[in-house]
C-alpha cells in the first residue's frame, strides 16, 4: 500500500511539472488540453504574421497625376534648334520650377488685395496647367475669401487671400480597405525636401494635411471612428515670401523692433503661435480651418449655401511634429502633420459628402486651409495652403491593402 502511495505522489509531482491539472479532470485535459488550446495559439500566431508583414511604402505623389505645365511654342521652337542644351532636372526641381512660374502667373507680389476684390489671374491655374481629368494642380489663394479686419466680429467682412504660406509639392489619393491613415509616414515616403532655415525653431520647411474620408455611406446609428476609407495626402513646403516675414521676426532688436513690428504680417505671426501652441492646446490647436470651393455653376443646390464655407478641425483633428531622421541636427524639426478624421464628423456633413461621390468627375475641386483669426491683431487671415483638383474620379483610385498595387 505504501507503495501505491508513493507511487501517486510522484504522479501528481509530474503533472505538477508539466503544468496540467491535478485533479479529477487531469486524464481529460492530457488528452484534449493541447487539442483545444491549439486554435488559440493559431489565431494569435496569425496575428502576429500580419503585424510583422513589411508595409509597401510608395513614393509621395504617385497616386494622382500633377497637371502639366503649358507649352509655350517659343521654349519648344528653341529646344528644338538647340538640342544639345537639352538638361535633366530632378523631379523636386521641377516641381519647384513649377511653383516658380505658378507664382510669376499669378502676378501676386504678396500685398494685400482690396477687400471684395479678385486677382486679376483668378483662373490662373486654369491658364498655367493643362486641363486633364483626374489630376491636381496648385490653387490659387486668391480664389479663398477670408477674414479681415477692422472689427471683424462688427462687420463680418472679407477679402480674397494673400498667396500661400505654403506651396503645394505633391499630392496624393488612395483608400486603404480595412482603417484610416494614423501618419502620412506609414503608407508614404515623405518628399527629401532639404531642411530650410525657416527663421524659427517651431515653424517647419513643410507641413503635411491628411485627411480620411469614409468611403461606405454613413449609418446614423454608427459610432465609428475608424474604418474603410479615402485618404488624401498633401505635401506643401515653406514659401519664399513666408520665408522673408519669419526672417522679420529673428532680426529683432531694440533699434528696429517697432519697424519690425509694423513689417512682419498678422498672418505670420498668428501661424508661428499656432505653430507652437497647437501640440498641447487643444482649443488653440481647434482654430485649423479647412474649405473647400466648387468652381462648376451647376454644382448640386443644397451646397450652393456651404460652397468656401470654413469648418472649424476641433475634435477631428490631431496634430503631430515629425523629426528628420538623418538631419545632422539631432532632433532637427523637418515637419508638422495635421491630421483630420472626417468619421468624427456630424452624420449630415458625411451623408452630404458621401452623396457627392459619384459627381467628383464633373467637379473642379479648390481645397485650402488656413488658422482662423479672431481679433484685429490677428487679422488678416491668409491662406496656409491648398489644391486644385480636377474631375477626380474615385473609380480610378488605388486600394493600397491590395498586394498588386
Amino acid at each position: 500500500m505504501f507503495n501505491k502511495l508513493k507511487k501517486s505522489d510522484n504522479s501528481a509531482s509530474d503533472a505538477n511539472k508539466e503544468g496540467t491539472v491535478v485533479g479529477g479532470g487531469q486524464q481529460l485535459f492530457k488528452k484534449f488540453g493541447k487539442r483545444l488550446a491549439s486554435p488559440v495559439k493559431q489565431q494569435q500566431k496569425e496575428v502576429d504574421q500580419e503585424k510583422a508583414k513589411p508595409v509597401k511604402i510608395l513614393p509621395a505623389g504617385c497616386t494622382i497625376p500633377r497637371a502639366p505645365l503649358r507649352v509655350d511654342e517659343s521654349q519648344v521652337q528653341q529646344t528644338n534648334d538647340d538640342v544639345t542644351t537639352t538638361k535633366t532636372t530632378t523631379d523636386e526641381e521641377e516641381i519647384r520650377d513649377i511653383i516658380k512660374k505658378f507664382h510669376e502667373s499669378t502676378s501676386l507680389t504678396g500685398e494685400s488685395l482690396p477687400p471684395n476684390k479678385k486677382s486679376s489671374s483668378s483662373s490662373s491655374s486654369d491658364g498655367l496647367f493643362e486641363k486633364i481629368p483626374h489630376s491636381y494642380c496648385n490653387v490659387d489663394a486668391s480664389k479663398f475669401d477670408l477674414r479681415t479686419g477692422p472689427n471683424y466680429k462688427r462687420k463680418k467682412q472679407k477679402a480674397p487671400s494673400e498667396p500661400a504660406l505654403y506651396d503645394l509639392y505633391k499630392f496624393d489619393i488612395c483608400k486603404l480597405a480595412n482603417s484610416t491613415l494614423k501618419n502620412a509616414s506609414d503608407q508614404f515616403e515623405i518628399p527629401s525636401v532639404p531642411d530650410l532655415e525657416t527663421g524659427h525653431p517651431s515653424v517647419p520647411p513643410m507641413f503635411v494635411v491628411v485627411c480620411n474620408t469614409p468611403l461606405e455611406e454613413p449609418s446614423m446609428m454608427s459610432k465609428e471612428i475608424d474604418g474603410p476609407s479615402y485618404v488624401s495626402v498633401l505635401y506643401f513646403i515653406i514659401s519664399d515670401h513666408f520665408r522673408k516675414q519669419l526672417s522679420l521676426l529673428k532680426e529683432k532688436n531694440q533699434e528696429n523692433e517697432e519697424e519690425t513690428q509694423v513689417k512682419v504680417k498678422p498672418s505670420t505671426k498668428l501661424f508661428v503661435e499656432w505653430c507652437e501652441r497647437a501640440e498641447n492646446d487643444d482649443a488653440f490647436r481647434g482654430r485649423f480651418k479647412t474649405m473647400a470651393i466648387l468652381d462648376n455653376i451647376e454644382r448640386p443646390q443644397f451646397i450652393s449655401s456651404y460652397n468656401g464655407k470654413p469648418a472649424l478641425i476641433t475634435k477631428s483633428g490631431r496634430f503631430k511634429r515629425h523629426h528628420h531622421p538623418s538631419s545632422t541636427n539631432d532632433g532637427a524639426l523637418h515637419y508638422i502633420e495635421m491630421n483630420i478624421n472626417v468619421f468624427l464628423f456630424t452624420f449630415v456633413a458625411k451623408k452630404c459628402l458621401y452623396s457627392l461621390y459619384p459627381k467628383f468627375p464633373n467637379f473642379l475641386l479648390n481645397m485650402g486651409f488656413t488658422i482662423e483669426g479672431r481679433d484685429d491683431e490677428e487679422l488678416p487671415e491668409c491662406l496656409l495652403g491648398g489644391c486644385r483638383i480636377m474631375n477626380l474620379d474615385l473609380s480610378k483610385v488605388n486600394d493600397l491593402n491590395e498586394d498588386d498595387v
